[in-house]
């Protein structure tokens, strides 16, 4: 009996092994594949979830090269608490009234739910969605079930760090490195549908 309760659990401590290793292989392909952005279309809007500014300078940048049949861009969350953040987006090189605020949005997820909504007042179809290389993955998500029964479709593009005038993945600076490894377990969060409990 002795013996088969050992040999049980060196069985049991091989395949918990064996999972270990699984799991952590998982988790560094996820780590290499967390951008899935695309080239920009034309699209009715731009929509920035907002966080770094090099989202907003992107979604800027595709405004003035007119990939948005509006001239807008809808920005998530902009409020009050976002203090000068209108500013900064006229600053680099938006128009004040180009500039749409959705003010209620706390995380990625309403981040779609709230722009989605807005969209569909002003009877808009399709976005460009720009957000952080690194960020694209859970966005593309979000989005996608969000808009499940709708005809919206969503061009997801990455906002990339800058280094001496040139454009690094995030697992080659610094400070995106750490967002990223944070960002895997985001991404397991809402592949659960663990909207609530992972933050933004």
């Amino acid at each position: 009996m002795i013996n088969i309760v050992r040999m049980l659990w060196q069985a049991l401590k091989g395949l918990i092994k064996i999972a270990l290793i699984c799991l952590v292989a998982f988790m560094v392909v996820m780590y290499f594949n967390l951008d899935v952005g695309t080239n920009p279309q034309k699209a009715d809007v731009i929509i920035v979830p907002e966080g770094q500014i090099l989202r907003g300078m992107k979604a800027v940048k595709l405004l003035n090269q007119d990939y948005a049949r509006s001239h807008k861009i809808i920005v998530s969350p902009l409020n009050r608490a976002s203090g000068t953040l209108k500013q900064t987006y006229h600053d680099i090189g938006a128009s004040q009234d180009s500039i749409v605020a959705e003010p209620n949005a706390t995380s990625t997820w309403t981040n779609a739910t709230q722009t989605i909504k807005l969209m569909k007042e002003q009877g808009w179809k399709s976005a460009i969605v720009v957000t952080s290389d690194f960020h694209t993955r859970r966005t593309k998500l979000a989005f996608d079930r969000a808009a499940q029964g709708t005809d919206m479709t969503f061009t997801i593009v990455s906002a990339y760090a800058d280094h001496e005038g040139q454009e690094v993945k995030y697992y080659q600076d610094g400070e995106n490195l750490k967002l990223s490894v944070q960002e895997i377990f985001k991404l397991v969060g809402y592949y659960l549908y663990l909207y609530e409990w992972v933050d933004i």
